[in-house]
C-alpha cells in the first residue's frame, strides 16, 4: 500500500473556537484506493480507520477531530476506533478496552502493494493484556476493504487461541461527518429497545417509537437487537450513508452535544455540530467464544445522494 501524505497538514490545523493546535499526526498510515477513486487511510496504531471517501472528488465521510491526539498511548478522536474486548465501562478494563490504543497491531496483508484495495491487521496477546483484567489468549483479525464502487467494509474476527472460553463486548465506534447535527437523523431503529445512557445506571430499556432518531440535545443510546440496515440522513450535505451490518446485533447512537463536548480536550467546542456516531456492536449481551472457536462480524458503509 502507498503511505498517506495528507496528514502533515494536521500539524497546523486549528480550531477557531479553541485555538488549540493538533498535538501530533499519525504515523505508519496505509492508504487504500478503489477502482472508482475511493480511498481510505488506516493508522497502524489501533488499526484505526482515519478517513474514507467513496470517490476521487469526495471529502472524507468520516469525522476526524482537528485536535485529535496520535501519541502511542492515545485514543484517536474520530474515524473508526475499535472497542474490544470491552465496550464503554461494561467491565473492569479502562473505557472501551485496549484495542483502540494498542501499538501492537501487525499489518499482515496489503503492505507494499501499490493501490491495494484491502488491508488485514492482527492483534495477539502481550504482557500487558495478559496481566490485565482480561488476560485471555486470542487473535483479533481486522480487515478493511474498499469495494469496487468505493464503499467501505470493516470486518472483525476474534479467534480464541486459549484452552478456556472467554466473553467480550465490542463495537466499531464510527464517527460520521454531517453538515449540521440539527439536520441529521438516523433511520431503521423504530421499534427497537434501547438503553439510555442519560438515565441512571440499571434503568430499564425503553422502546423507540419514533420513525427516526433526531438530535435536539445529547443522545447516548445502546439499541439492541437492531435490523441489519441503518441509514444516516445528512440533509445539509444532501446525502445518506447506509450501514449494512452482519452479526453485530446492536447499534449505538451518540452525540455529546454542547456541555460534554466542552469537556473533551481533543475536540473543538463547536464540533458536536459536525458529527454523529452510529456504532455497530455486540454490547447488550456479551459474546462468548469457546476454546478454539471463532466469532466474526462486519459492516459495509456506502454513500448515496439524498433523494
Amino acid at each position: 500500500c502507498m503511505r498517506a501524505f495528507g496528514w502533515l497538514a494536521l500539524v497546523a490545523s486549528t480550531s477557531a473556537a479553541s485555538g488549540i493546535i493538533a498535538m501530533s499526526t499519525p504515523n505508519d498510515v496505509t492508504l487504500l484506493r478503489s477502482l472508482s477513486g475511493g480511498k481510505c487511510e488506516i493508522a497502524k496504531h489501533g488499526a484505526h480507520v482515519l478517513s474514507w471517501s467513496q470517490s476521487a472528488e469526495g471529502s472524507s465521510l468520516l469525522y476526524m477531530s482537528p485536535n485529535a491526539k496520535y501519541g502511542p498511548s492515545d485514543s484517536i478522536r474520530g474515524g473508526i476506533p475499535i472497542c474490544f474486548p470491552q465496550f464503554g465501562p461494561r467491565g473492569e478494563l479502562p473505557q472501551h478496552g485496549f484495542c483502540r490504543k494498542s501499538n501492537d497491531w501487525v499489518l499482515e496483508e496489503g503492505d507494499g502493494e501499490r493501490d491495494s484495495t484491502s488491508a488485514v491487521y492482527t492483534l495477539q496477546p502481550t504482557d500487558d493484556t495478559r496481566t490485565s483484567a482480561w488476560p485471555h489468549e486470542f487473535k483479533c483479525q481486522y480487515t478493511v476493504s474498499l469495494e469496487e464502487d468505493g464503499s467501505l467494509t470493516t470486518a472483525l474476527k476474534v479467534h480464541n487461541t486459549g484452552l478456556t472460553s472467554f466473553s467480550f463486548t465490542c463495537a466499531l465506534h464510527t464517527y460520521f461527518n454531517v453538515g449540521d447535527i440539527a439536520d441529521a437523523s438516523v433511520l431503521g431503529l423504530q421499534g427497537c429497545p434501547y438503553e439510555d445512557g442519560l438515565q441512571p445506571v440499571g434503568s430499564a430499556a425503553v422502546t423507540d417509537e419514533n420513525e427516526c432518531v433526531v438530535f435536539k440535545g445529547e443522545v447516548d443510546r445502546v439499541y439492541g437487537p437492531t435490523p441489519s440496515l441503518l441509514t444516516l440522513c445528512d440533509k445539509k450535505n444532501a446525502r445518506t450513508i447506509s450501514i449494512n451490518k452482519h452479526n453485530f446485533p446492536d447499534a449505538v447512537v451518540w452525540n455529546p452535544w454542547i456541555e460534554k463536548t466542552k469537556g473533551l480536550a481533543d475536540m473543538p467546542d463547536e464540533d458536536y455540530r459536525r458529527f454523529v456516531c452510529v456504532e455497530v456492536g455486540a454490547i447488550r449481551q456479551a459474546v462468548t467464544v469457546e476454546a478454539g472457536a471463532e466469532w466474526s462480524a462486519s459492516q459495509r458503509l456506502s454513500h448515496m445522494p439524498l433523494k
